[in-house]
C-alpha cells in the first residue's frame, strides 16, 4: 500500500508540474495516465489544501514573458554590438554609410527597450500582485484557519479581475 501511495503521489506531483508549466488538463491527465476526472479532483484537492494550480501557472506564464523580452534585448543588444565593431573595423565602406547603419540599428534597439518597458511593468505589478495574494493567503493559512476556504472562495474570482485589469 505504502509504495501504491507514493506513485499516487508521483504521478499527482507530474500532473501538477506538466499543468503548471503550461499543459492544458486533458494532455497532462493523459501524459501521466489518469483520466480527466481525477486529474480535476486532484486539483481541486490541492486548491482547498492552499496550492492553487491556477494561480502558479499564471506565475509561470509571467516569468516566461518576462525572460522572453530580456532575451529579445539581450539578442538585440549583441547585435548592435558586433554590428558596430565590424563597421568601426570596416575600411571599405564609406563613413557616412556606417552611420546610417549605425543610426537604424541604435534605432532599432531604442524602440525594442521601449516595447520591452512598457511590456515589463505590466507583467511585473501582475506578479507582484500574484505575490500579494499569496502572502495574504499564507498568512490567513497560518494566523486564521478558520478563515483560509472563505478568502480562497473570494480569490479565484478576485484574480481573475486582477489579470483583466492588468492586461
Amino acid at each position: 500500500m505504502k509504495g501504491q501511495t507514493m506513485h499516487h503521489e508521483t504521478t499527482r506531483q507530474a500532473l501538477r508540474n506538466a499543468y503548471i508549466n503550461g499543459a492544458n488538463m486533458e494532455t497532462a491527465a493523459a501524459d501521466c495516465g489518469i483520466c480527466l476526472r481525477t486529474a480535476y479532483a486532484w486539483k481541486a484537492e490541492a486548491k482547498a489544501a492552499g496550492d492553487d494550480w491556477n494561480r502558479l501557472r499564471a506565475v509561470c506564464a509571467l516569468e516566461d514573458v518576462e525572460t522572453v523580452t530580456q532575451d529579445i534585448v539581450r539578442r538585440m543588444t549583441n547585435i548592435y554590438a558586433q554590428t558596430a565593431e565590424e563597421l568601426y573595423a570596416d575600411t571599405q565602406t564609406p563613413a557616412v554609410k556606417r552611420a546610417e547603419v549605425l543610426a537604424t540599428l541604435a534605432d532599432a534597439l531604442a524602440k525594442t527597450v521601449a516595447a520591452n518597458k512598457r511590456m515589463m511593468p505590466q507583467a511585473s505589478a501582475l506578479a507582484q500582485s500574484v505575490h500579494t495574494l499569496q502572502l495574504l493567503t499564507d498568512f490567513t493559512v497560518e494566523r486564521y484557519p478558520q478563515h483560509a476556504a472563505a478568502l480562497a472562495e473570494i480569490i479565484e474570482p478576485f484574480g481573475e479581475v486582477l489579470q483583466k485589469s492588468e492586461a
